[in-house]
């Protein structure tokens, strides 16, 4: 057989095996650390397995059915993970690992809690508790739950917290936390440590398939904790082949990584209900808009070191939808980024194309919450804490701005708005907040209250007004 006869036989054999190992048909699996046994378990109710790792084993390269991995409640140490998870998810074939177990209520602090009052933003809720005395920021990587009032059983990942109020997303489906309501502190009772997890998403539905856009690959109620990873590999990566209309999903899901850990790039996150939602009862998570992906529990991603630490690195076409992070959200050479969630700062830098945000910025002192270098944005955001400026842009980005600062300093000094050489800023209403003593400044404010105008609005400034009552603001 000549060489090229060979080679030809080699593709076609290669093709053969892969196509022998695919499913058959539904494949679940079930993991309990304290009752299973990886040596002669065989991965059912009375003979479960004892590690996710031993269970993942079973399941295919290729997958064409509906296939789960059910994890019983309690710590699992480290090694007992895949490390690497690749699937090709053919058709209507999907994915889940799922932890199973009612969600831990944080302790001490985690209440229950009963709401004095709620106010909302454009995307955020603010949930006040009277006489609470919380630690700023000691509830993010956790979640809001309603128990009893107008919507139980509804999850929300928490952006941030001050001693006495919560600030959660604005619910897709206007199913918000309400006055008297009575709430919890959570987070999934199904831990995990590892040392680094490297998730890649393949699929092969095809438009004329019902389920083309549905998530084929789903987490869910589980605690990914790689706080302690020695790895020098990263604790965290999801990437795709391409930058399909689907992705993987993450709901009610935490993952504890070191700075620098996580890396997104080239797939969509939480952009798709999953198609296959089993788990939603089977976890017992009992959360009424899991199952829901943008408006779902999500994922919360949490820096072992601190909020004002890079965490997650976005690259090429990137969505991520509910997600929120305790540390920086970094753009580093991607061309068009999707997020919808919570940061500690989000920095993009020489983005050709932009992208849209809907972010919940903590603020970082003497930075800026948002800084945009090139490319065109969409940008609707609060920033909720002090920075030298909420929003600055540089060479040449263009941005279509909607949102709100509260910063209590002095905006003459924090909180200020700066626009780059080259750069355009376009603002909408309710960007109060957003005004400083920056040089050669200039914005367009549609709505500022009369007396936060009188005690924070530059004193050297020019202002004209204009048709609508607007003013245009021109710094010296």
């Amino acid at each position: 057989m000549n060489k090229a006869l060979r080679a030809i036989w080699k593709l076609l054999t290669d093709h053969m095996a892969e196509d022998l190992e695919i499913t058959t048909g539904v494949l679940r699996l079930y993991v309990d650390y304290a009752t299973g046994d990886d040596q002669n378990g065989k991965g059912t109710v009375p003979l479960p397995y004892k590690t996710p790792l031993r269970a993942y084993a079973d399941i295919p390269r290729r997958v064409a059915h509906a296939c789960s991995i059910q994890i019983a409640a309690g710590n699992y140490p480290a090694g007992s993970f895949p490390r690497a998870i690749d699937n090709v998810l053919v058709g209507g074939g999907s994915l889940t690992f799922y932890g199973k177990g009612a969600p831990a209520r944080k302790a001490g602090t985690g209440g229950p809690h009963t709401v004095a009052s709620i106010a909302a933003t454009d995307i955020t809720q603010i949930v006040t508790v009277a006489g609470a005395a919380w630690t700023v920021d000691e509830f993010c990587g956790c979640w809001l739950r309603v128990i009893t009032g107008g919507h139980p059983k509804q999850t929300f990942p928490i952006y941030g917290n001050t001693a006495g109020t919560i600030s959660i997303p604005l619910d897709a489906y206007s199913e918000a936390v309400h006055a008297a309501d009575s709430i919890e502190i959570i987070y999934p009772s199904v831990k995990v440590a590892i040392e680094d997890l490297d998730i890649f998403y393949a699929t092969r539905a095809v438009m004329l398939n019902a389920s083309y856009k549905g998530a084929h690959l789903v987490f869910a109620n589980l605690w990914l904790n790689a706080s302690a990873s020695a790895s020098t590999y990263g604790q965290l990566r999801i990437h795709s082949e391409s930058t399909a209309m689907d992705g993987p999903d993450f709901e009610f899901v935490r993952f504890d990584g070191l700075s620098y850990g996580i890396v997104v790039d080239n797939v969509n996150i939480n952009r798709a209900s999953p198609i296959d939602n089993g788990y939603v009862a089977g976890s017992s998570a009992d959360i009424a808009n899991m199952g829901r992906a943008s408006s779902g529990a999500g994922l919360s991603l949490v820096s072992a070191i601190g909020r004002a630490d890079p965490l997650v690195y976005a690259c090429g076409e990137s969505k991520l939808d509910m997600v929120t992070m305790t540390g920086q959200l970094n753009m580093a050479r991607g061309a068009w980024l999707y997020f919808s969630g919570g940061a500690s700062q989000i920095i993009a830098d020489t983005c050709p194309l932009g992208g849209e945000l809907y972010a919940w910025l903590a603020g970082v002192a003497a930075s800026a919450g948002l800084s945009v270098s090139g490319g065109l944005w969409y940008a609707l955001f609060d920033v909720a804490g002090d920075c030298t400026y909420a929003i600055e842009t540089k060479d040449g980005a263009i941005v279509r701005l909607h949102g709100e600062c509260k910063c209590s300093a002095t905006l003459c000094t924090l909180s200020a708005l700066r626009i780059g050489a080259m750069c355009k800023v376009t603002t909408d209403h309710a960007l109060a907040g957003f005004l400083g003593a920056t040089a050669l400044q200039c914005a367009y404010i549609c709505q500022m209250g009369v007396a936060v105008k009188a005690a924070t609005w530059p004193a050297a400034g020019t202002y004209v007004t204009d048709a609508k009552g607007g003013e245009f603001l021109r710094v010296a």
